[in-house]
């Protein structure tokens, strides 16, 4: 039996997946076919697949020319479960153990480039992307769900206002305040937009997708002397303040944030080596 990614793909729909999960699995399973082939020089057969090739396929992942993540092995691996727990009674990925992964810390601005940041679009004068920024970096979402904000998700008043995110990950929802700052930005960009509906970011083209904002974002980064900007580190950023200097507790935050575990929280908590070297210079009794 060779293999059918159409059915799969079809079996993972009717699971009510997300498109992106939905493509990553398949993608995952025709990059096993191909290394498959070109190593046994055979064609794939998914009946005769045996543990030790997947295990064989996670040493190649660790040690080829480009090593992949831990995080991708074991997302490959999934996949591959997945694949083989659809297509046959036995399932030779279900026995190979994924790459053991130590938690990074995040990779969060510090309050002066973050202030840097924010006064390079307030300079350029770009009231889109003003409230693009302030939103991201003023509410933490994702930029998935940043992407899927309509205008009728935006609720704003003199003093409080609200976001609706409709998409959030594993297909939750959730409301999340606004402060002063976001709600000036969005208002401003909702009186320019001059429509009540459809998409909230806009540009000539019409709705903006994550590789639009991924632009912006690295745009104003290398304007404010931050190099390799990336939309997630904004959102490390308004979690790790939330923890660190306004001392939230970690249900708020994951209520905020749209995280569904604490323990996924907790490594906002994690100190920096900033804050690690100031903790030690203040044992010292002697000093200079």
């Amino acid at each position: 039996m060779g293999v059918n990614l159409d059915d799969f793909r079809a079996k993972l729909e009717v699971e009510d997946l997300s498109v992106l999960t939905v493509r990553n699995y398949c993608s995952d399973v025709e990059m096993f076919v191909r290394w498959f082939e070109e190593t046994y020089g055979q064609e794939f057969d998914a009946s005769r697949i045996v543990q030790r090739e997947v295990s064989e396929y996670r040493t190649w992942l660790q040690g080829g020319e480009v090593p992949a993540s831990a995080e991708t092995i074991n997302r490959r691996l999934t996949s591959l479960r997945k694949f083989f727990g659809f297509v046959g009674e036995t399932n030779p990925a279900k026995g190979v153990k994924g790459i053991r992964v130590v938690q990074p810390g995040v990779q969060a601005l510090t309050l002066t480039q973050l202030r840097r940041l924010l006064r390079e679009v307030h300079v350029h004068k770009d009231v889109r992307d003003i409230a693009i920024l302030e939103v991201l970096c003023g509410t933490g979402i994702r930029v998935a769900e940043l992407v899927g904000l309509k205008v009728a998700d935006v609720e704003i008043s003199d003093r409080r206002g609200s976001l609706t995110v409709r998409c959030g990950k594993g297909r939750t929802s959730r409301q999340i305040p606004l402060n002063v700052d976001v709600r000036k930005a969005l208002s401003a960009w909702l009186e320019e937009r001059g429509s009540d509906e459809g998409w909230l970011f806009t540009g000539q083209r019409g709705h903006l997708q994550t590789c639009a904002i991924w632009r912006i974002v690295k745009k104003y980064g290398e304007y404010a002397g931050i190099d390799d900007l990336r939309v997630h580190q904004l959102r490390h950023t308004v979690i790790t303040r939330m923890v660190q200097e306004l001392g939230m507790d970690l249900p708020t935050v994951a209520r905020i944030s749209g995280h569904r575990c604490l323990a996924s929280v907790l490594r906002y908590a994690a100190p920096t080596q900033d804050r690690m070297e100031k903790a030690m210079e203040e044992l010292a009794l002697a000093g200079d």
